[in-house]
């Protein structure tokens, strides 16, 4: 399906793309898609949560840019984050947090998107913890192997799994079993395409 096609995946944080899109990762990682990061998030993790955003994506080899405007605050720099969106217009196929999220910073680069990516295919990733409000219409087939290639990304986030009751193996196997259950299959990731396009 992505066969020749450029490929960007945004997140407003480090680990929301592994938390929501960890799986399908593992399967488009042979593509070489370039991955944006909006916030640091050091002003409640400290300097440390940069490096585990680095190990995080080094288990896939992959490489990223990783930004640091401030955490719950990305309205304040709308117009910067709205250009960087806007130099990866050559992309031919974007993942992004979906417009719908109930976390604010996720809200605004999915609006973001939707909005510059006029005519490209946009995938909206779920948001395991504030995604109640997102419309999933697209289930993505992963396997075991591709779950536990998503856990070993998580699993570099030490603050993360120290705070965050839902940052278990069994809750991401637990999300996954159940997308993978509404299709018949035994893992999925559910996405919301906001726009499909085909050439």
């Amino acid at each position: 399906m992505f066969e020749g096609e450029k490929i960007v995946i945004f997140g407003a944080h480090p680990d929301d793309i592994e938390t929501g899109m960890g799986a399908t990762l593992n399967q488009l990682k042979k593509f070489n898609p370039r991955i944006v990061i909006f916030s640091d998030t050091v002003q409640y993790n400290g300097d440390k949560i940069k490096d585990e955003c680095k190990n995080s994506m080094q288990t896939q080899g992959l490489d990223f840019k990783l930004y640091n405007f401030e955490v719950d605050n990305l309205e304040k720099d709308k117009v910067e984050i709205r250009k960087i969106i806007y130099s990866y217009r050559d992309a031919d196929v974007v993942f992004a947090p979906s417009s719908m999220s109930q976390h604010q910073d996720h809200r605004l680069i999915g609006q973001a998107t939707d909005d510059i990516m006029l005519e490209k295919t946009i995938f909206f990733y779920e948001d395991i913890r504030s995604g109640q409000n997102e419309k999933i219409n697209f289930w993505n087939s992963v396997n075991e192997e591709d779950m536990e290639a998503k856990y070993r990304m998580i699993e570099k986030y030490n603050t993360q799994l120290e705070k965050r009751h839902y940052m278990t193996k069994e809750s991401f196997f637990a999300m996954a079993k159940f997308r993978g259950g509404q299709i018949n299959k035994q893992f999925a990731e559910g996405f919301e395409v906001k726009r499909l396009v085909r050439t």
